[in-house]
């Protein structure tokens, strides 16, 4: 199955972009390489998307950290 979701809104058909990567279970280990990852992907993400492209008013980039649990 697909947890992908499409909302094309007319004449703005690339108005926003949500990537959502969930990483199991948070531990020192996990958490490190999350955050070594995030660091080498962030800048030439955001290079590309707002200074080649010139993309979004408004470019966010984060990391958070969750504590939800599913059953």
């Amino acid at each position: 199955s697909s947890f992908l979701y499409q909302r094309y809104i007319s004449g703005q058909p690339a108005s926003a972009i949500y990537y959502y990567l969930q990483c199991g279970e948070q531990s020192t280990l996990n958490n490190t390489l999350l955050h070594l990852f995030y660091q080498i992907v962030r800048e030439p993400i955001f290079d590309k998307l707002h200074t080649e492209q010139q993309l979004g008013e408004e470019l966010l980039l984060s990391m958070e950290h969750s504590n939800y649990k599913y059953h």
